[in-house]
Formats: C-alpha cells, sequence, structure tokens
C-alpha cells in the first residue's frame, strides 16, 4: 500500500507525519491527528498453544467394541478414493495430502446415562495425534438441569482457545471468524449434551480436516443436511454391564456371578447407574453384591436407592470441580422428562409408567392416554426423539427399566389417584377387548363365560393366524395385565384375560403361561366368590395338566369344576367339566368312565341345541373307541364330527383334528391311501389357523405311515419336522419322538 505525502502545515501550524508498514487488513478512521500515527502488523497471527479441552477418557471401560468400530467406519475415506494417488493411515483419519472438504460430522444419541460421553472421549483419545491442531470441547447443558449455553459463549471460547483476541460482538460474525480460523486446521471438536440442531450449527466448522462429535438425548435430524452420520447407542449387554461392574468394583467385589446378573439387570445395564452400584461396592468393603441387591429389589423404591448410592459423591460438588448438577438416573430422567413439551407428550410420558407390561403399541398407547390414534403415533414419536421410548421392532415402543419406574414415579408426584386408576383401566379394559376379538376369530363357536363376548368385536382379524399372531405378540403384556388386575383388586378382569387367551394355549402350547394364567385366574374368581368363574379356570387347569400328561391331576382339577358347575346349575359348564374329565379318563385308561363322561356332556349339548359340543364328544368318543380296538366305530364317529367342522366356518382347527384321528384308524384298518389324503388335508388346515402342535401330531401320524409303507427316508423327515415343532412349544412329547430317531 502506498501513503501520499503529508499534506502541508494546518492552521495550527503543526504538521501531519502518518508512518505506515506492513499489509492493510483493517481500515482505520482517526479523524485530525496530531504527531505520528504508526501502524504495525505482522503477516503471520501471534502463535497461540495448542487447545487440548478433551476431558479425560474413562479409565473404567467394557464393552462398546462394536460402537467403536461403527465410529471409526464413519471416519474412513469413501471407497471411490482408492486409486486417486491419496492414503491414509489405517485409522479412518484422512492424510494432509486429502481434498480440504473432508470433515466428519458424528452425532451419538441415546438415552440419558447410557454412556455417550464416555464412549466419544474413548475414541476421541485414540485419534489425537492424526489432529495435530487441538481438541475442542463445550457442554451445550441441554439436559444439565440448568440454560442450554448460547451458542455465541461457546464461540467466544472457541476462538480465544484458537489464538483470536478480539471477538466480534454478534453470532453469525462469530461463526463465520471460527470457520475462517479452523480452516486448514485438523482439530477434534466435541459438543456434548446438545439440545437441538440449531445450538449445534453455528459452531460447525467449514472445510477441512476437522473432526466433530455431537452427543445429545435427541435425535438432531437437522444435522442431516450438514452431512451428519449417526450412532444410537443402547444400554450394555450383559456380558458388557458385568465387565465394567468389575471393573469399578473389583474382582473380589462381584465374584457371586447370580446376585451380580441381578444387579446388573436391576440397573437396567445402564452404565450410570452400573458405576454408581460398582463405586459404593468398591469403597464399601463389608457390603456384599447380594446385600445390594436386596437393597434395589423394590421397583417402587429402586430409583431412590440408586440416587442415594451417589449422595456421597463430590461429582455434584462444584467446590470440588464438579458441574452442580445431580448425576443420578433420576437427574437424567427428569431433565430428558422436563425437556418435554409440556402437555400432552409429558402426560403420555407419565401414563405408559402405569403399562405393566414390557412393550406397548400405538393401539394401547392410544388408550392409555384417552386419545385419538393418530395423536398417539405423534406423542409416540416425540417421547422416542427424547430417548425415554425406543421403538423396536416398528410400531411397538418399550421403555428401559429404569425409564419406566421414573414414569411411574412421576405419575405418582403429578396425577391423581382417579387419573391413574382410570389409565390402568382403559388399559386393562382394551387388552381384553382386542384378546376377545382374537379369541372369537380363532374360535368362535366355542361357549364363553365373560361378558364381552356378547359384544360386537372392537377390531376385526382378517383369520385365525393373525388373531394368533396378535395374542402371540402381546402374551407378555397381558399375563401383565392379568397379574396386575388381580393384584390391584380387578379379579373380574383377571381371570377374564385368562379364558380370553384359550386360543393361544390350545394352538400354541404356551405351557408356562396356561398354568399361571388360570392359577391367577383360579385365585382372582375365588377371591370373588363366583363359582362359575372358579370352574371355568379349573377345566383350563384341568386341560393344562393333561397337554403335560399329568393325568391323575387333570382329572382332579375337572371333577372339582363339575362340582361347581353342578353348585352353580351351569349346565353348558357342567357339559365342558365332563369334557375334561373324559380326557383325563381316556389317557388313564378308565374306558368305560371316559365314554360316560362324554357320552353325558353330548346329551347336555344336544339338550342345549348346541351341535357343535355334540360333534366335538361325538370325537372324542371316537376316540374310546379307538382305544378298546374299535376301530371301525371309531371312523364312524370320527367322519360325523369331520361332516360337522368341514360345513361350519371357522372350524379349521376341529376339522383338522377329526382328520388327523380318522387317519389314525384308517392307518389300523390298512387303509393306507385314505389315511394319508386324510392327514395331508389336515395338515393343510393346520398350517391355516397356525397350530404347530397339530402339525407336529400329523407329522407323527406320517412318519407312521411312511414305517408301515417301508420308507425310513420319509419317516425320519417327518419324525425330526414334528421334533422340531414339538420342541418349539416345549412339548413332552419330544423326548418320546427323540427316542424313536435314536433308534
Amino acid at each position: 500500500m502506498t501513503i501520499p505525502p503529508s499534506p502541508p502545515p494546518g492552521p495550527s501550524g503543526y504538521g501531519h507525519r502518518n508512518d505506515f508498514t506492513g499489509d492493510a487488513h483493517t481500515a482505520l478512521q482517526a479523524g485530525t491527528v496530531y504527531g505520528g500515527l504508526h501502524l504495525t502488523t505482522t503477516a503471520e497471527p501471534t502463535c497461540a498453544p495448542v487447545p487440548a479441552q478433551l476431558r479425560a477418557a474413562p479409565a473404567c471401560w467394557a464393552d462398546r467394541v462394536a460402537e467403536l468400530h461403527a465410529l471409526t467406519g464413519f471416519t474412513a475415506p469413501p471407497a471411490t478414493r482408492a486409486h486417486d494417488g491419496r492414503t491414509d493411515n489405517g485409522d479412518g483419519v484422512p492424510d494432509d495430502d486429502q481434498d480440504a472438504d473432508a470433515r466428519a460430522l458424528i452425532v451419538i444419541t441415546g438415552q440419558g446415562g447410557v454412556g455417550k460421553t464416555a464412549l466419544a472421549l474413548r475414541w476421541l483419545h485414540q485419534l489425537r495425534a492424526r489432529y495435530r491442531d487441538g481438541q475442542l470441547f463445550a457442554d451445550l447443558r441441554a439436559f444439565s438441569g440448568y440454560a442450554p449455553r448460547d451458542p455465541a459463549q461457546v464461540l467466544e471460547g472457541f476462538l480465544r482457545a484458537l489464538g483470536i483476541a478480539v471477538v466480534p460482538p454478534h453470532i453469525e460474525e462469530q461463526s463465520a471468524l471460527f470457520r475462517s480460523a479452523a480452516a486448514g486446521r485438523r482439530l477434534i471438536i466435541l459438543l456434548d449434551n446438545a439440545a437441538s440442531a440449531a445450538q449445534v450449527r453455528p459452531l460447525l466448522p467449514g472445510a477441512g480436516h476437522c473432526l466433530v462429535v455431537v452427543t445429545s438425548r435427541r435425535t438432531l435430524p437437522g444435522l442431516r443436511i450438514e452431512g451428519a452420520q449417526y450412532l444410537e447407542l443402547a444400554p450394555l449387554d450383559e456380558t458388557g454391564a458385568l465387565d465394567l461392574l468389575t471393573a469399578v468394583g473389583g474382582h473380589g467385589r462381584t465374584s457371586d456371578a447370580p446376585a451380580a446378573r441381578a444387579l446388573v439387570a436391576q440397573c437396567g445395564r445402564l452404565p450410570l447407574a452400573l458405576t454408581a452400584c460398582a463405586a459404593h461396592l468398591a469403597t464399601r468393603p463389608h457390603t456384599t453384591v447380594a446385600q445390594l441387591v436386596d437393597r434395589l429389589a423394590d421397583e417402587r423404591t429402586r430409583l431412590t436407592q440408586l440416587h442415594a448410592l451417589l449422595e456421597d459423591d463430590d461429582m455434584n460438588d462444584p467446590t470440588n470441580g464438579g458441574t452442580g448438577a445431580d448425576p443420578s438416573v433420576t437427574a437424567a430422567l427428569t431433565t430428558s422428562y422436563n425437556a418435554l413439551p409440556s402437555g400432552g407428550a409429558q402426560r403420555m410420558y407419565r401414563l405408559l409408567g402405569l403399562h405393566p407390561g414390557p412393550d406397548i403399541s400405538v393401539d394401547l398407547a392410544a388408550a392409555a392416554a384417552a386419545v385419538q390414534h393418530r395423536e398417539a403415533e405423534r406423542l409416540l414419536e416425540t417421547l422416542t426423539r427424547a430417548r425415554l421410548l425406543a421403538e423396536d421392532p416398528p410400531g411397538r415402543f418399550r421403555f428401559h427399566d429404569l425409564a419406566r419406574l421414573h414414569a411411574r414415579s412421576t405419575s405418582e408426584d403429578v396425577d391423581s389417584d382417579i387419573i391413574r386408576r382410570n389409565a390402568v383401566d382403559r388399559i386393562t379394559t382394551r387388552m381384553l377387548q382386542v384378546a376377545v376379538a382374537a379369541q372369537q376369530t380363532i374360535n368362535p363357536g366355542r361357549w364363553y363365560l365373560g361378558t364381552l363376548f356378547n359384544e360386537p368385536p372392537v377390531i376385526g382379524f382378517s383369520d385365525p393366524a393373525s388373531a394368533l399372531d396378535w395374542l402371540d405378540t402381546e402374551r407378555s403384556n397381558l399375563m401383565a395385565a392379568l397379574q396386575q388386575a388381580h393384584d390391584q383388586g380387578d379379579h373380574t378382569s383377571a381371570w377374564e384375560l385368562a379364558e380370553a387367551m384359550w386360543g393361544l394355549f390350545t394352538h400354541h402350547k404356551r405351557y408356562t403361561l396356561f398354568l399361571k394364567a388360570h392359577q391367577i385366574g383360579l385365585a382372582a374368581a375365588e377371591a370373588i366368590g363366583d363359582l362359575r368363574a372358579q370352574a371355568r379356570m379349573l377345566e383350563g387347569l384341568a386341560s393344562y395338566y393333561s397337554n403335560v400328561h399329568d393325568f391323575t391331576e387333570a382329572a382332579a382339577s375337572a371333577q372339582q369344576a363339575l362340582e361347581l358347575e353342578r353348585r352353580a346349575g351351569h349346565r353348558i359348564g357342567e357339559a365342558s367339566a365332563y369334557d375334561m374329565l373324559g380326557i383325563a379318563q381316556l389317557a388313564l385308561g378308565q374306558l368305560d368312565l371316559a365314554g360316560d363322561s362324554f357320552g353325558r356332556a353330548r346329551d347336555i349339548h344336544d339338550q342345549l341345541g348346541r351341535p357343535r359340543g355334540a360333534a366335538l364328544m361325538t370325537r372324542h368318543l371316537g376316540e374310546v373307541a379307538a382305544r378298546a380296538g374299535d376301530h371301525e366305530r371309531a371312523v364312524e364317529h370320527y367322519t360325523q364330527a369331520a361332516d360337522y367342522f368341514g360345513t361350519h366356518d371357522g372350524e379349521h382347527y376341529l376339522h383338522a383334528r377329526a382328520l388327523s384321528h380318522r387317519a389314525l384308524s384308517l392307518l389300523e384298518l390298512g387303509r393306507f391311501d385314505d389315511a394319508r389324503a386324510d392327514l395331508l388335508q389336515a395338515m393343510d388346515l393346520a398350517q391355516q389357523v397356525d397350530a404347530p402342535h397339530e402339525q407336529a401330531n400329523i407329522h407323527t401320524a406320517l412318519a407312521r405311515l411312511a414305517k408301515l409303507r417301508r420308507d425310513p427316508a420319509a419317516r425320519d423327515r417327518h419324525l425330526r419336522q414334528a421334533l422340531d415343532l414339538y420342541r418349539q412349544i416345549g412339548a413332552p412329547q419330544a423326548d418320546l419322538i427323540a427316542e424313536q430317531l435314536s433308534e
């Protein structure tokens, strides 16, 4: 820059002399200058120390190998660069000679306490040598209990760390200056605990070799346009959780493996909770893992107890270098809850905590909160974005265990008893309504005691298989609702839920649930003195015992049911009790007694004008005849039953059973082709209604046919298929089939 000569002396008689050396980067308006003005600049900025702001990586570490590998994969150079003459050093970090547009932006999301920051620090410390121009760190405080940090404050700190002493006042200028300062540098930037994409966006460098990692409990979809790649962080698996517990608590403190696994489950495999428990054990040598498990056993106080484990910790003491924020699981969940839009989302969160099952559908969530389906979808999406719920698989939502306890506790603090009671009633009623609709689809001709079976179905299932699929998907929720209803005094709903799950038990043979549901249902019916309901549950127990081949207990339960049905004057129930009693007597070889029981049941069905029940008893009489060796008579009975069930819609299962039984008698009569035709038709029907137990029975019969036809390959093939099906449902026949195969 050329400086013109000084002007002539002014009126004051003083001359002006302005000396200027160097390159001009700033225009200075000085007005009238007396004396000399000397401006001197340097071509290079003043050398500033290399920033190293990353916090230390966690000393105790477990698992996360897959996540570390995924993060490294995000920063690996594209495959298209493999032959352009530029390389990396094997750690996923580009070398200096790669193009300038190499900024990597990674967002790590997950619920509070899951270890997002620990993972980021662990990984970034491994890469420090590659990013020689330093590391910048900022806690954006989205969920710290304080107001989120202003990006302008963060930018000022970043700029000063990079050696810029004069920071412009406006955020747009600060952001532009930061991009200029970061250009050409190799920097790590960790933006922890971000509230939104808007908070993050001004803090992003421009093109260059910077690695930016953002952690948040929210999904921050707005950063995708900035080229962000996302890693969703889940709680540790059991092995990783046990490793972390051992690493912090010490090997000697966690040697009680069953207790350690129980503690891991109580903590929901959440690193924050695990670390608190392990630190408690490490500093209290006389406290055992089992004792800590006992302390956390009560779900109602578990969060409070976990919070208490940190009471003596100085993490929340600002005078000791802490943030002043509560580091507990409760605080992490509370800040996430408080950040939700007030009203609908918070209310949905609280009321879903009252659902007793492990997951929830959109339909049930809508019932819980008394909102329309579309509104429920919107609120569930809000809770999922906030990482208070997880969606897995699509359309089904679940709490982390500790979040569920927090939601329930928050509801106890916020919602009145009547609001909570009404929400629980809506959940139970909706579960029962849909279960009834499913059972009506699976077995429309069966009689039921529950009152909802007298009302139109609330939902239409396309076929029995889809209804069974719903029951199977919801079985854990149904059982939880059944138990909760009984525990809270809603005894009628409890036994009605057990009855509405009948199709799941008969078709899929969920033996453990079969027994538990009817035991709870019986206790509920006894609690209200309902004789008919008690008998109905005893008939279910008799069916269970017959299925697991405890026929003596089956006969005892059926006899009790028969006596109660007679006392109640319940004729159709009396027929059902005779049915269950006859099945047990038949299995015990008491053929005359079994024939009498089935005959009495058929007479009652005839008197009540119930041809379906009469046809079922006719099939049973065929079984009695077959056991007695009178297969001609058995085929007559089976044919009568098959003719009835084959001409009535929705009776595929009973039609299949009549055909498969007839086929066995046909085999005894040497009518192999007729038997094979019956078995193939029965298999098709059993597959249509998704009845694996009956399919296994049919494979067993086909194996017998193959043996009679001296086809060992076909025999073994059918036996293996039967074995697989029996094992899938835990049926006792599996051992017998395995023995046949071993021979």
